[in-house]
């Protein structure tokens, strides 16, 4: 019986670390707490962009909370962009970067901006609401450069997950280290 109690103590620590390395998740030399309940990386490589996506799917639905990152390699964006020799973001980039969810978007607002830290890195943040397809849908929006890549990370979910999950994206994502 001991035996058992002793193999069965075992395997639930093994399981429950398991479960904490699956958690944790190397981003570009980032590491980023993987909320519960989330799964992924779904990754796709665009030329200089790398996006790594991570979704939770709605219980009884067909719609996913969704956490993205998008990584550019700046040394391969086109020689006349000014993005090339950037060194921070700062509103205007953010605002640029924006700029490909609101083009997917209707009733598309903007809340405030603002320069936070990440990682002990300057970045932007912005929250953002609009619809896609008649679905109301809140997100939050961030960008920061280190070394060569321009970091953009999209928050987003439908309404009425958004206020809940996005408040649990946003803490993992503003523990990035």
């Amino acid at each position: 019986m001991k035996k058992w109690i002793t193999l069965i103590s075992i395997l639930i620590c093994l399981l429950l670390y398991a479960g904490f390395v699956y958690a944790e998740v190397n981003i570009k030399g980032f590491l980023f707490d993987l909320p519960e309940g989330y799964r992924g990386p779904v990754t796709q490589q665009r030329g200089p962009v790398k996006i790594l996506a991570f979704v939770k799917p709605h219980e009884g639905k067909h719609t996913q909370s969704l956490i993205e990152f998008s990584i550019i390699n700046l040394d391969q964006a086109p020689s006349h962009d000014p993005i090339r020799t950037a060194k921070v973001t700062n509103k205007e980039i953010l605002l640029e970067m924006l700029r490909g969810i609101k083009r997917r978007r209707n009733n598309f607002w903007k809340g405030n901006y603002k320069e936070i830290t990440l990682a002990g890195i300057p970045a932007n943040k912005i929250e953002w609401s609009g619809y896609a397809q008649g679905i109301q849908l809140k997100g939050i929006y961030y960008t920061f450069i280190y070394k060569r890549d321009l970091f953009a990370i999209s928050l987003q979910d439908i309404v009425p997950y958004a206020d809940q999950n996005l408040t649990i994206m946003e803490k993992a994502i503003e523990k990035l280290k």
